[in-house]
Formats: structure tokens, sequence, C-alpha cells
């Protein structure tokens, strides 16, 4: 916000007006200030020196003064530097603020010539690119919210899943880049309406910046429900805060796979609304009877899925946590589990973990991911089972007798079976 920025000038010439008055006066008081520099004690006897050579080269006396600025109009301007002041008095520039505020005066400025514009009733537009830049969560909500209710139209590309779940759906549109081909899909092609099923409205609305968060990784998976959806997420910190640097090095589950909060049972049809918008979907299903009815209705959507991974015979999400803990099985005896009543022999977790006792409590799951994640044998069970997941889900090679595939009489899609008897690592 000084006049060295074109677009404060712009603005000062649309909302407002040169400050004539003032700039004289200023430019004035400049010329002949109270104590000025060159009679300072100690620069005084410098300033005579030169006094004198002046004299000497020239013939002429010629006095030389030192001023803060050219002591024209244009100076002044030229010298003008915003300072923001909080409730205790002190005057701090603008350059020496975060790079929150620097960045926020560009859009403060263009807000200001917008609402000049809107109130004579012209038409303003905005494009705003990668707003959540050293702007935080909070802060980015209320800025699309005060340009959207500004502007004619408002067009804003981020990164961010929190920007990105602003606007309606239907006004969402993915950008993908593969072969050097950009493709632009809207995320829905007709608002919702008032009579849409609850698992859209789940998947669009109550969970769309999850949704947004997963569509936004190089590949996505759909998980069976949203259970399954909330452990693949907590297993996926517990590995981020484990694994190795050399594991690092290569592209991990949690760096390239996005989950799906899927509505419990709709794994088929939260698949097929997500088709249309992402091109690397894998869908994961139980190992009992209702996953392979998954599988078959999977395997004759339109388009067919192209990979369905499938955990051992008559294994659940549940009994994957299990095999977890049976890597070392006094994690089970951490206090913050004891205090919940979590049993301290695997062989009753999974009951505990079941449909009948604690399948929905998150409070049991996050405290059961917090005491896995400070044991080393458990993790290693974690990195690996979603090493294998993201493997498969990005085309990449599985480990050998970590998963079995198999193609589908469709011939499109294939079965990813994880191995009955996972590796006892």
């Amino acid at each position: 916000m000084s006049f060295g920025s074109e677009l404060f000038r712009r603005t000062v010439a649309q909302v407002g007006g040169q400050p004539s008055a003032a700039v004289l006066l200023e430019r004035d008081r400049l010329r002949t200030p109270d104590s000025p520099l060159d009679e300072d004690t100690d620069l005084k006897s410098l300033i005579s020196e030169v006094n004198r050579d002046i004299v000497r080269i020239f013939g002429r006396k010629v006095a030389l003064k030192l001023r803060l600025t050219s002591t024209d109009s244009y100076g002044v301007l030229d010298s003008v530097v915003p300072h923001f002041t909080e409730l205790d008095g002190h005057q701090i520039p603008a350059r020496r603020q975060g790079s929150g505020l620097i960045a926020l005066q560009s859009l403060v400025l263009l807000m200001c010539i917008g609402n000049v514009r809107k109130a004579n009733g012209e038409n303003f537009f905005m494009v705003v690119e990668e707003p959540e830049l050293h702007v935080p969560p909070p802060t980015q909500r209320q800025l699309l919210q005060l340009m959207q209710q500004l502007a004619t139209q408002t067009v804003i590309t981020t990164h961010s899943p929190t920007v990105a779940s602003m606007p309606d759906p239907h006004r969402i549109t993915l950008l993908t880049k593969k072969d050097g081909i950009l493709k632009a899909t809207r995320l829905l092609e007709k608002p919702l309406e008032e009579r849409d099923t609850n698992f859209r409205r789940s998947l669009y609305l109550s969970d769309r910046t999850a949704t947004l968060s997963a569509i936004m990784q190089p590949a996505v998976i759909v998980p069976e429900g949203k259970t399954e959806a909330v452990w693949l997420r907590l297993l996926s910190r517990v590995a981020d805060l484990s694994e190795s640097k050399a594991a690092s090095q290569q592209a991990s589950f949690t760096h390239m796979v996005g989950v799906i909060p899927t509505k419990d049972a709709q794994v088929v049809r939260t698949y097929t609304e997500l088709a249309r918008v992402h091109s690397l979907i894998t869908c994961l299903v139980d190992g009992d009877y209702a996953g392979r009815s998954y599988t078959e209705e999977l395997s004759k959507a339109s388009p067919p899925c192209e990979r369905i991974v499938c955990w051992p015979t008559a294994w659940t999400i549940e009994r994957v946590v299990v095999w977890i803990c049976e890597a070392d099985p006094s994690v089970l005896t951490d206090p913050d589990l004891a205090e919940i009543g979590v049993p301290t022999a695997t062989s009753e977790l999974f009951s505990y973990l079941g449909p009948d006792s604690h399948k929905t409590d998150e409070v049991v799951h996050v405290r059961l991911a917090d005491a896995i994640a400070c044991n080393s044998a458990c993790t290693r069970r974690v990195v690996h089972v979603l090493s294998t997941l993201g493997s498969i889900a990005t085309g990449r090679d599985v480990a050998e007798g970590s998963a079995v595939p198999r193609q589908l009489d469709n011939g499109t899609s294939t079965l990813w079976t994880i191995t009955d008897e996972l590796p006892g690592i």
C-alpha cells in the first residue's frame, strides 16, 4: 500500500483521490525541517569541509543540505511506507509484518475497487491463485466468503482441500495433466437436489473436504465403508511417523493414495460416482460373502473397476488390525487402552472391535492407533500392509507373496487378493 505500487495508485484514483493538500504540507515541512541532519553536531564538521571544497572548485558558495526526500511532491509520495498499528500503539512497517499480511494487501486493495464497482452496478471478476499460501485456514474461509459476496464471478486455483471445498460441488473443477494432456472435470455436472440420496449428500456435502483431499492424490482407494476409511487414515498416520528414510524415498501410501470416506455398503455406487472424475481408482473389499458380491458388481460397473483389492478369506479391517497387534501383543497393555477396556489378549480383540461392540467407536480406534505407533514390531506390519495397497493402487510392482492378482471374466478388472497367510513380519 504505497505509491510505488501501480495497484495502489489505481485504487487511489478510482476509490479516493490524490491527497494533494497533505502532500504539499509535508513537502514544505521536509524542505525546512526543525532539526536538519546537516546541522547535527556529529555531521557538522564534515558538511563544513564539503562546503569549503565546493567553493574552491566552483568559485561560488553552495551549501550542502541533507533532506529525507527529494522535497518535491513525487518525492513525498515515493517515500510513503505503510505501517500497521495494533492496540499497543506500536507502528510496524508492512514489510516487517508476516508474509500473510504482506500478501493480503493486494487482495484488500482489489476488494476496495470491487466495492466501488458493485455500488455503481458494474461487473467485477476476481481471479486468485492459491489463496491458502501464508494464510491460516480460518482466514482462508473468511476471505473466500468475502470474495464470493463481492465479485460477480470468482475463479480460484488451489492445492488446498479446505479452500477447494468452499464452493458448491457443481462449481468445483478438477484439473489433471497426464501424458501432456490437460483435462478439466467438474466434481458434479449439476447441483445436488433436495431428493438426492444420503450417500451422495454425504460424499459431496458433509464429507466434501475429505473427498476432495482424496481425489487430489495421484491414486484413490474406495474402501467398503466409513470404518475402513477411518482405519486406513489412522494407519497412514502411524506409517508417516514410523517409515524409515529409505522407505520414504519410495512412493508411499500416505504420499500417493487418497482414501474416500465411503458411506457404509456404498462402495459400488461411490466408485461409479468418482470414476468420471479420477482415472486411477482402486476399490477395497472384505474377504467375506459381501465382499465377493461387491467384486462382481464392480467388475460389471460402467466403466468396470480395473483394480479391486480383497482382504484374505473371511478377513475384515478389524482382523487386519488384530494381525498388526499380533506382531507384539504387549502393545495391548498400554495404560491408555486399559483405561477404556481394550482386552490385553489379541484373541479377544477381534470381537471387541467388531460390529457388536466398538466397530464405530473412533475413540477406541485413535487410542489403539496411538499405541501401535509406539511399537516398532507393529508399525512394520502397518507399513507392509499400506505399501502393498499403495503399490496396487499406483500400478507399481507388488512385493512377492503379499498379494495374488487374478484377471476377472470381463477381461478388464484385476482382483488382487491379499495373501491368506500374511508374511510373518
